[in-house]
């Protein structure tokens, strides 16, 4: 991608961002309320699952960025190693808690205490092994795909942090939540406070995770870079449409988080992208 081309599509993404929020500043509950539909099983799957593919991708990228590292300093390698294992450990500790809370249908995490220290310990020494096969046997695969790795932590991390904050300091309340005169209601831009989580959506911002996808396929055919791409759009658009559909979010809780997905990866791709594609 040329730079001009990369600042067209940025800036045009940037203004139908801002333009969007103004219009959904005025319509979201309208729009909730004429999506609203918790029945669908396919949206209350979503809800269960939704996050699970950005977060294995987000581990891969781990995983394989332990495999890259080529830190001379050997303080500062063991450093950057013990933080990439300890980031790598907890992102795959959310993914088991996940999975087997929803499988357990559990309504809260008291489960954990029946599964004891194995639930820790089994996972820690698979990661490690991982880690060290990887190190030792797949150390070309990993730099060769640095690139992938590089952006889908920061867009991660970043991304994480960012929601989680947001959602601390805001407090919205969801949709499926309010009162029944929607009283209680608060358009995006007036922090709320009231205890809510909707303001941003995690689970859109995780589905747009997949969009460094294409980058693991630099150097195949061009018809799979652009069906990886199609693929992360159309999920990360199923996803937040699922997210307002059964009331967790309101269309600017998701417009958020998926502006600023996209938007900061395109900036993480101009600057770790531009001229390595090809050495990819």
């Amino acid at each position: 991608m040329q730079k001009k081309t990369f600042n067209i599509l940025f800036f045009c993404l940037l203004g139908i961002w801002i333009l969007l929020g103004i219009l959904f500043g005025k319509y979201d509950l309208d729009i909730s309320r004429s999506l609203h539909n918790p029945n669908i099983a396919f949206v209350q799957y979503i809800e269960k699952y939704g996050e699970i593919p950005g977060l294995l991708l987000a581990l891969w990228a781990l995983v394989l960025m332990n495999a890259a590292m080529d830190i001379k300093n050997v303080v500062l390698r063991v450093l950057a190693y013990a933080g990439n294992f300890i980031l790598a450990f907890f992102a795959m500790i959310y993914l088991v808690i996940l999975m087997l809370h929803h499988s357990l249908q559990a309504t809260n995490l008291y489960f954990l205490a029946d599964i004891g220290s194995v639930f820790w310990i089994s996972p820690a020494l698979f990661l490690l092994l991982v880690m060290v096969l990887l190190h030792y046997h797949c150390r070309d695969f990993a730099f060769r795909h640095k690139l992938f790795s590089s952006i889908t932590i920061y867009l991660t991390l970043t991304g994480f942090i960012v929601v989680q904050t947001l959602k601390n300091i805001w407090g919205r309340i969801r949709f499926r939540d309010l009162a029944k005169d929607y009283s209680n209601f608060s358009p995006w831009y007036i922090p709320q406070q009231g205890g809510g989580e909707s303001f941003p959506s995690g689970h859109t911002l995780f589905a747009w995770i997949l969009l460094p996808l294409f980058l693991l396929c630099l150097n195949k055919n061009s018809l799979v870079r652009f069906f990886l791409i199609l693929l992360s759009i159309v999920w990360g658009f199923t996803v937040g449409l699922s997210r307002m559909v059964i009331g967790a979010h309101y269309a600017s809780d998701v417009l958020f988080s998926t502006g600023f997905c996209v938007l900061f990866f395109l900036i993480l791709y101009r600057y770790f992208g531009f001229g390595k594609e090809k050495r990819s």
